[in-house]
């Protein structure tokens, strides 16, 4: 039960820091485009942000206590789940682009 507990806790903590570093870069990137949409790669930024900072807080949670092995998996995750969110958008901007160039085609 204690095991379940503390891994709650990391998956809140790591959930937590996901938001906030997507949120965060998601506010900045809406300033600096002064309130148009976003486009997909600030949108894509914004994910890879909230990635970084959940991965970054928990390799911190991990070094702290002193729990080498953990902070390694944590950034080994972390760097993984980056990867695999930029390649499933690139899988997707690749498709709508063989769409459109579908779509010109026939039209």
């Amino acid at each position: 039960m204690k095991k379940r507990r503390k891994r709650d806790r990391r998956m809140r903590a790591a959930r937590t820091a996901f938001i906030r570093g997507m949120v965060a870069t998601g506010v900045l990137a809406v300033t600096d485009a002064g309130g148009r949409s976003l486009s997909r790669a600030e949108v894509r930024r914004a994910l890879k942000a909230g990635i970084a900072v959940a991965g970054g807080t928990m390799v911190a949670e991990a070094l702290e206590r002193d729990e080498p092995v953990r902070a390694m998996l944590a950034l080994a995750g972390g760097i993984a789940a980056a990867m695999a969110v930029d390649g499933l958008l690139q899988a997707t901007d690749r498709e709508q682009e063989q769409e459109s160039d579908g779509k010109e085609e026939i039209g």
